[in-house]
């Protein structure tokens, strides 16, 4: 159902409600929704490109409360797709009811996808109280829902707020969710992710210490420039010393885990593939003296959900073995297996059939693990190797996702916290990682330590 069928529906419902006999009364509110959040176009028409706002929310839910207690009336509550065509031409219904009688009603506007056993989840919310309904004529009231608020009901079913000043509409207008342009062109091997505002999460993923990334949060970044491709061995090693690096033993047999390690000291063989095996205190270092950092977990996981808030890249459906690098990590037999979610997925011919991370400079395996900026793809955003963040990792529920004074989080940057788990945020799937582990919201914890499925790229402020 439209949001225009859906307000029809509730003028005749809300009428039906308020009627005492068998005549409608004359008197009624006209409410007016209004938002300055970016909102989807029910047009269908080519798909938005990296310089247009992500639509954050879609859905939209109004109920209608009645009486001393608040209570609903048996047909008073809906739920219904919201588009910025509606509000912008005006998203309004009539409340009608006894003379002096005072409705209110309780209004959310959110993402449908993040909704689950139909819960309600953060978004727009607002308990307002309506005029007193007239004896006759009509009263105008707006119920605008500020973007600024996401998560913070502004007031509550038994302190409802006073209905907003005539305005609007504004649909759109919220200053933070334009895209902002890098100030420069990308330097060479970056590309520009320009900045912009997207809602993280995944209500699919189960929230526990590995994995604590279910709930939504609404978060604004700054421009910056990503490498487009994991940092490889021979990047690494004309630039950093190897300090906490474990080094390849030489060998593909599997006897031993570095096996499965990358670096080398001097060239081989496996210079373009993406290091592995080395501390985040190592690539970090690397990042900075590249005049840059690793990112945060915000920033990775906006560049790997397309800029457009998706699960993957590429879309929300699930990877095939060609997508992306996953699911073949390992040596096949041996003391020093490793592994893999699917076998199927391991190449059958050459070193890779060891389940190695791919070249970085290679593009077969990874049809769609890849996203496009200013005319610049960047791989790998999914599969190959996980990588280190610069974040310390804090559960969702700690101050890093929850701070005192505001409700959406501006380029945020996790720190250590007295009492919490320990370690570093590591993001991206790998090649040991099933299709649902590989989703851009997912968060790994590692401590401090050289893990053979873990690199790492580098970011510098836009």
């Amino acid at each position: 159902m439209t949001l225009r069928a859906l307000l029809l529906l509730l003028l005749a419902i809300v009428a039906a409600c308020g009627t005492r006999t068998s005549a409608l009364p004359v008197g009624h509110v006209r409410v007016t929704l209004d938002t300055d959040a970016p909102l989807p176009s029910r047009v269908r028409g080519p798909p938005l490109d990296e310089h247009a706002p992500i639509p954050l929310f879609d859905a939209l839910w109004i109920e209608v409360l009645r009486g001393a207690d608040g209570g609903r009336c048996a047909d008073c509550l809906r739920e219904t797709d919201a588009d910025a065509e509606t509000f912008t031409a005006g998203a309004s219904f009539t409340v009608v009811g006894a003379p002096g009688e005072v409705v209110r009603l309780h209004v959310l506007l959110y993402k449908r996808s993040t909704a689950l056993a139909g819960d309600l989840p953060p978004g727009l919310e607002a308990w307002v109280s309506l005029p007193p309904i007239p004896v006759e004529g009509a009263v105008d009231a707006r119920v605008f829902l500020p973007t600024d608020t996401f998560a913070r009901p502004v007031g509550t079913k038994d302190a409802p707020r006073a209905v907003d000043p005539s305005g609007g509409p504004s649909v759109g207008t919220w200053a933070s969710a334009g895209r902002t342009p890098c100030s420069a062109p990308a330097p060479s091997g970056m590309a520009c992710v320009p900045g912009g505002a997207y809602l993280s999460g995944d209500p699919t993923l189960i929230a526990r210490a590995e994995t604590d990334a279910d709930q939504p949060h609404l978060i604004v970044l700054s421009p910056f420039y990503v490498d487009v491709h994991e940092v490889e061995v021979a990047a690494f090693r004309e630039l950093a010393a190897a300090t906490a690096v474990l080094p390849w033993t030489g060998s593909e047999t599997g006897t031993d885990s570095k096996d499965w390690c990358t670096y080398t000291s001097t060239p081989s063989p496996r210079d373009a593939l993406p290091i592995v095996c080395l501390s985040q205190k190592s690539a970090r270092a690397h990042c900075v003296a590249r005049g840059g950092d690793l990112p945060t977990e915000a920033q990775f996981e906006y560049v790997a959900g397309g800029m457009r808030g998706r699960r993957f890249p590429w879309g929300d459906d699930l990877p095939a073995c060609e997508d992306a690098i996953w699911g073949h990590g390992g040596f096949p037999g041996g003391p020093a297996e490793i592994s893999a979610y699917n076998g199927n997925c391991r190449p059958k011919k050459g070193a890779d059939s060891f389940g190695l991370p791919y070249a970085v400079t290679r593009l077969d395996g990874r049809a769609r693990d890849r996203v496009l900026l200013g005319g610049v793809e960047v791989l790998d955003l999914a599969g190959n190797v996980s990588e280190w963040t610069r974040d310390a990792f804090q559960p969702q529920s700690g101050p890093c996702f929850h701070p005192a004074t505001t409700a959406v989080l501006h380029d945020p940057t996790c720190t250590f916290v007295p009492g919490m788990l320990g370690g570093f945020g590591v993001r991206g799937g790998s090649i040991i990682h099933a299709p649902r582990e590989i989703a851009a919201a997912v968060r790994q914890r590692q401590v401090e330590g050289a893990y053979l499925h873990v690199g790492f790229r580098c970011v510098r402020p836009g």
